[in-house]
């Protein structure tokens, strides 16, 4: 995977977080990075463009909280799986 891709799903990934933030379903970083399996110090890291998320981290963010795996690694369809 090149490294404007990796670095366009680290950009969808930080977005979540905000997205999920606003709408309150957590309530700050730190929950976020628990429920995703990430270190908090590593989510500056993230923000920063000096890291990417793992597979791990996106495999987290879409089984926990309903982040469409189309949304974060191709940046296509809705935010959130709906659920039918």
């Amino acid at each position: 995977m090149g490294r404007k891709i990796k670095d366009e799903i680290a950009a969808r990934f930080i977005r979540a977080y905000r997205l999920l933030y606003l709408d309150g379903i957590v309530r700050n970083k730190s929950e976020f990075c628990t429920r995703v399996h990430l270190f908090p110090q590593n989510f500056s890291v993230i923000e920063q463009g000096r890291m990417t998320c793992s597979l791990d981290n996106i495999y987290y963010l879409s089984t926990v909280f309903g982040v469409s795996l189309d949304w974060i690694i191709k940046g296509e369809g809705d935010f959130i799986i709906k659920k039918d």
